[in-house]
């Protein structure tokens, strides 16, 4: 299948195929920024979450420019499956818009799109064999990554 390009305003990839694929960036300060301002701005977005997205150790440090693209750190399960839910409907919105809306308005949009992208947490097999992957070219970390997939409806 050939490869697709898409730019999604902050979000870049390439999909080659309907399987899950994981991100190659972990999910970035910046990234996590981004969500943090969508809930600030969006009072139905920040309702329906009901609990403080904020990291526990987030502060000036994750925040600074240099740090912008290092990958966030003390976020909860609640909180990570939070942010996959956001993203997964603002990616599925701006295939088709050319930028964020409201975060219900982009849900009652996506109800009748043709394509949807799913971003969520990667199972405990997919995460051991990502994991191996990484640790086998020594990298000294795993980072809070998100597995998406694209499904065509129509």
């Amino acid at each position: 299948m050939p490869s697709a390009l898409l730019a999604l305003s902050f979000f870049y990839y390439s999909v080659t195929s309907a399987q899950p694929i994981v991100d190659q960036q972990p999910v970035s300060n910046k990234n996590w920024s981004i969500f943090l301002q969508a809930i600030h701005n969006d009072p139905a977005l920040s309702k329906k979450l009901g609990q403080s997205m904020t990291p526990d150790q987030w502060g000036k440090q994750q925040t600074s420019p240099k740090n912008q693209d290092a990958p966030v750190v003390g976020v909860s399960w609640h909180q990570a499956l939070a942010y996959c839910e956001w993203r997964s409907v603002t990616a599925t919105y701006l295939l088709t818009h050319a930028k964020i809306a409201p975060y219900q308005t982009m849900q009652m949009a996506n109800a009748s799109a043709k394509t949807l992208v799913t971003y969520r947490l990667p199972s405990e097999q997919e995460w051991k064999k990502f994991a191996s992957h990484f640790t086998s070219k020594a990298n000294s970390g795993i980072s809070f990554h998100c597995v998406r997939s694209i499904k065509r409806v129509a």
